[in-house]
């Protein structure tokens, strides 16, 4: 495979948006074409990935923060809502390739299969969400990176990540 196993700082231009709504509303959420739990929902511009119940992280390349945000706003004008931009606080590490589900196992002992799920990698919180069987991007707080890196860099040393082919 050509591209990385691993990139740290993937989609650095990407706006993410955190939103949460009124929990005695979030049955309506669906009606807003968001998605249930452990899921994520894609359309032309935005990715929606559960969160919670009531919340869910909106991640986008083609539009700004303040453009999703002020989408929230239109669509949720008649329900308690919350919707900030989080873009500065979060990067996006991309894991991809035949190793990486196995490479993932090695940082928290989840079901990879799920479309998004919200887990502790490494110690570290994220929002895991899986583009196809192998290949996935992990939200994490910017300020775990270095601590992310190193992990990452020692556990794609397991020679069980990477065998010796004879």
């Amino acid at each position: 495979m050509d591209k990385q196993l691993v990139e740290l700082e993937a989609h650095p231009r990407r706006t993410k948006v955190r939103l949460r709504i009124r929990m005695s509303a979030s049955h309506e959420a669906s009606k807003h074409g968001l998605p249930r739990m452990l899921e994520g929902r894609t359309t032309a511009e935005v990715t929606a990935l559960s969160l919670g119940p009531d919340q869910w992280l909106l991640v986008s390349d083609q539009l700004s923060a303040e453009k999703l945000v002020s989408m929230c706003e239109s669509e949720f004008a008649n329900v308690t809502h919350h919707a900030v931009d989080v873009s500065a606080a979060l990067n996006c590490a991309t894991v991809q390739g035949p190793s990486a589900p196995a490479l993932l196992s090695m940082g928290a002992g989840v079901d990879w299969s799920a479309q998004c799920i919200r887990t502790r990698f490494a110690a570290v919180p994220v929002v895991a969400h899986r583009h196809d069987p192998i290949s996935f991007d992990l939200y994490y707080d910017r300020s775990f990176r270095d601590y992310l890196g190193q992990w990452l860099s020692h556990a794609l040393r397991d020679p069980l990540l990477n065998p010796v082919r004879s």
